[in-house]
């Protein structure tokens, strides 16, 4: 039986060049991603041990922060690299290159000017919004994050565009590397603010390394490389593509760390924020699968949709939803059984975190099972239904975190599993609308951007 399933398989990859790019992108998505995640988790439950529930409550606004005016300031500016440096790549390179100046321009100027507004706001935003004056300087040193951050993000976007996915791994694992270093010295020797200096360090390699990458690939694909200069006809796409994504992610990173704000406000929030922030880690690892799939599908399906081939397109979806399913499914079951023994991994104050646990599991689950709707909307490059459609979770969320947040970190939990169902159904009917009628990615309405939250995420 075995064997016949392995034949089978050969079969269909010796006659699909697309089954062989998934295939080929896959493998090093999935290795750089679980060596990022599992570097992850060990370095979260290192600083979790070593700050205590307050700090690393603290640790983990600073990065939630990062996150809210990251949303903004990457302008998704890796989303629209990576849609159309795949669709141009082969049939118009000229477009590619400059498609690339334009992600690359934009990202630097509007990272210098967010990452001063966030330097100058520190101030306000620690006293008067997280109420934890003591954040004012980690925060100052957090917008070097920003900045190295929102040039990493178009830099990755370009890489996944020509989808040179092996030298991405590259870039990741050896910036992964740098930054699990940096961030435990400096956490260990100067605590929080040390801990933000180590990421800045670790952003900084990212950047070098993603840099040399993509001069590399640009070359053997004969595109010109322009990091700045003339974006030519390529501008339209800020507004057609970029400025909704902007917009969509703008209902999940920021409403996320507003709806944490909540929490810090409340009596022992920054413990509270520090629960919510271990069981976090663990949606991430649910939703880490889907994550490395669409990285490899997006790409794909953008230039198999910028043929016409929508029918593809429908397949992939299918299977990535068939695959992400059965995934989270082996994740939830297998941290589900030891949520007891992962709680006290994170040492004295985190006894709370198994319940917070449970629960997000499950919101990882339905979000791995979404997870593949959003990959078609931006594959088609049109965002704009996405934007609506993020708004409606958003209002949801902040409403029942209002609603909830009385219960600390579980009532925050509880509140995002509320959001995600409500927002499920919705995108569940839209997408099973558009299947059935077999208008996925070719009609005007398109199924809706999904993307995971990273508020607090290590």
């Amino acid at each position: 039986m075995i064997g016949e399933l392995r034949a089978w398989f050969g079969r269909r990859f010796a006659h699909s060049s697309l089954a062989r790019r998934l295939a080929g992108g896959m493998f090093w998505t999935t290795l750089s991603g679980l060596f990022g995640r599992v570097l992850s988790l060990v370095v979260g439950v290192a600083l979790a041990r070593f700050f205590g529930t307050a700090d690393y409550g603290a640790y983990g606004m600073i990065q939630g922060t990062v996150g809210m005016f990251g949303a903004l300031s990457g302008f998704g500016l890796g989303l629209t690299a990576t849609k159309y440096v795949a669709e141009y790549r082969q049939s118009r390179p000229e477009d590619a290159s400059q498609v690339v100046a334009l992600t690359s321009s934009v990202a630097l100027v509007s990272g210098v000017l967010f990452s001063i507004v966030l330097a100058l706001g520190a101030g306000v935003l620690a006293v008067r919004v997280l109420g934890a004056p003591a954040l004012e300087g980690p925060l100052r040193v957090s917008a070097l994050l920003l900045f190295l951050s929102n040039v990493s993000g178009a830099q990755t976007g370009v890489l996944s565009g020509f989808e040179s996915f092996r030298r991405l791994a590259y870039v990741s694992v050896a910036g992964g590397a740098v930054s699990a270093m940096a961030l435990l010295a400096g956490g260990i020797c100067f605590g929080v603010r040390g801990a933000v200096w180590g990421l800045v360090v670790g952003q900084f390699a990212i950047c070098v390394f993603a840099h040399l990458a993509i001069v590399r690939v640009a070359r053997e694909h004969g595109v010109r490389l322009r990091l700045w200069g003339s974006w030519g006809g390529s501008s339209h796409l800020l507004w057609r593509f970029s400025v909704p994504a902007t917009l969509a992610g703008l209902m999940i990173t920021p409403v996320s760390w507003a709806c944490s704000a909540m929490l810090v406000n409340t009596e022992g929030g920054l413990a509270q924020v520090g629960i919510f922030n271990a069981a976090n880690q663990w949606f991430g690892l649910v939703i880490f699968i889907p994550g490395l799939l669409g990285q490899a599908l997006i790409p794909i399906m953008s230039e198999r949709l910028g043929r016409g081939d929508a029918g593809t397109s429908r397949r992939m979806l299918k299977m990535s939803t068939a695959l992400n399913a059965i995934t989270s499914v082996l994740i939830i079951s297998v941290v589900w059984e030891f949520g007891y023994l992962i709680a006290r991994l994170y040492g004295r104050g985190f006894e709370a975190t198994t319940a917070v646990l449970n629960i997000a599991l499950i919101t990882g689950g339905l979000l791995a099972v979404l997870a593949p709707v959003g990959h078609v909307i931006v594959a088609s490059g049109r965002m704009w239904m996405g934007f609506v459609m993020n708004l409606g979770w958003a209002i949801c969320f902040i409403g029942a975190t209002r609603l909830l947040v009385y219960r600390g970190a579980l009532g925050l939990a509880e509140a995002r599993l509320a959001a995600y169902v409500i927002h499920g159904v919705w995108t569940g009917l839209f997408a099973w609308r558009l299947l059935r009628e077999g208008r996925a990615g070719t009609g005007n309405n398109v199924i809706p951007y999904l993307k995971p939250p990273g508020d607090l995420e290590t």
